[in-house]
């Protein structure tokens, strides 16, 4: 989290899409934690314990595709966890690692919540415009590079697409094809307020849309 009060704008940090880039790199008078924050405090906490009346509040966000290959190799290579891509993905989805880091973005803020939004694709341009400052010599922070890990475990990009759903919707991220209820759905945003009454029931039900969603590969 950065807060730039002569700005009135606040900075939420989601867990690698950046953060720590923009961090280290922002110019005078954006802050960083204040004693009761975290580096990656959601906005709902924020407004528990500051008044945010006039402030606005951006974020980056990132493909959810790539974020999860991000998380996983940063935390592997951190000696936190010690499982395959697959094995991570499965621990994540059955609450194994609940950790605020493997959260989806969707939970640290929602579109609604913010005033602009940068994307880890467009990384200099959004980060010009929103930080008011010259991306010209940044150096990426915390990047690793692995092998394909998606080419590794051909079902991953499914398990990642049911872990972080929201995000692809909330976000406009394209994900894969799926079968959903044994009928090809190609999600947009549209498709989901079509669907959206029964996904809500199904998560009031459940704990998870995903239970009752059967993603069934196509053959």
């Amino acid at each position: 989290m950065l807060v730039n009060d002569e700005l009135k704008t606040i900075f939420i940090h989601i867990p690698k899409t950046g953060g720590t880039t923009i961090s280290r790199n922002t110019i005078d008078n954006w802050i960083g934690l204040r004693g009761f924050f975290n580096a990656h405090t959601p906005i709902h906490k924020i407004k528990e314990k500051m008044d945010t009346a006039g402030y606005k509040f951006v974020t980056f966000v990132r493909d959810p595709y790539t974020r999860f290959k991000s998380m996983y190799n940063y935390l592997l290579l951190g000696g936190y966890i010690e499982d395959t891509p697959m094995t991570f993905a499965l621990n994540v989805f059955a609450g194994k690692y609940n950790w605020e880091f493997t959260n989806p973005m969707c939970y640290f803020c929602k579109r609604k919540d913010l005033d602009d939004l940068g994307r880890v694709e467009n990384f200099d341009a959004d980060f010009e415009r929103i930080f008011r400052c010259k991306s010209t010599d940044i150096i990426p922070l915390n990047k690793t590079r692995r092998e394909d890990m998606y080419a590794q475990f051909p079902d991953l990009r499914d398990r990642v697409t049911r872990l972080y759903f929201e995000d692809f919707i909330e976000f406009g991220y394209q994900m894969d094809p799926f079968i959903y209820k044994q009928v090809e759905y190609h999600w947009t945003r549209e498709n989901f307020k079509k669907e959206k009454n029964y996904l809500l029931h199904e998560f009031e039900k459940t704990g998870s849309i995903f239970d009752s969603i059967p993603m069934i590969r196509e053959t």
